[in-house]
């Protein structure tokens, strides 16, 4: 199946579905798509792979850029492959979409997103669902001591709710694993998400979810 997506500027994952790779958009690029007016900024790209993904783009024209590790404003030890797009010899026109830019590959088990299971080949785009998950699980797995991770990603999660109508839907919270239905609840309710105590209680909760299910399969 063709991919339905033809903005260039997410061309690097055309060419890697081109090749076998699974890869979707990630971050500003993902949220983006559901209604959030955020700016994009690199194009980061989750996949299994960053160092092969990097050879292809490598061979397609693409450059590796030195530079810091981060995420956004937070920095980061976790891997990353940043690269710059060719260069552009056209001039583009008014009213096209703006081309490929720097590109960064990142380990898609490094932010809790399934790639073999949650994967389309049709688009470059993330389940909103499974996308939200893997932004809960990155955001209760964040160190103490990388407020500004934290704050990121819980800026991109605040902003999925503000404007991502799915998300409103009663029966939205099912499509979500069992452990992040009470954040779901809890957000939808008004509580306050910006708290040292609410991310105590989101972690709590979860891990008595996967301690009851873990508790469940043995039992089986």
């Amino acid at each position: 199946m063709a991919l339905s997506n033809s903005n260039p500027r997410h061309l690097p994952c055309t060419l890697l579905r081109s090749q076998g790779i699974r890869c979707v958009v990630w971050f500003e690029d993902a949220i983006a798509h559901y209604g959030v007016p955020t700016i994009v900024f690199d194009l980061y790209v989750l996949v299994q792979d960053p160092a092969s993904a990097a050879k292809l783009l490598l061979q397609s024209g693409w450059t590796f850029m030195q530079r810091e590790q981060k995420i956004g404003n937070a920095t980061l030890a976790c891997m990353q492959y940043a690269l710059s797009p060719p260069t552009q010899n056209s001039i583009r026109r008014a009213g096209e979409l703006p081309g490929p830019t720097t590109t960064v590959l990142l380990r898609a088990d490094d932010w809790n997103f399934d790639l073999e299971q949650h994967c389309s080949p049709a688009t470059v785009i993330p389940p909103l669902a499974p996308l939200l998950d893997a932004l809960i699980d990155s955001w209760l797995d964040s160190p103490d001591d990388n407020l500004m991770l934290r704050m990121h990603l819980g800026c991109m999660i605040a902003y999925l709710y503000d404007y991502a109508p799915e998300l409103q839907q009663e029966t939205f919270a099912v499509q979500l694993k069992k452990e992040h239905r009470q954040y779901h609840y809890d957000v939808r309710s008004g509580m306050s998400t910006g708290t040292a105590p609410f991310l105590n209680r989101q972690r709590q909760v979860r891990e008595e979810s996967r301690k009851a299910r873990q508790l469940l399969v043995l039992q089986q």
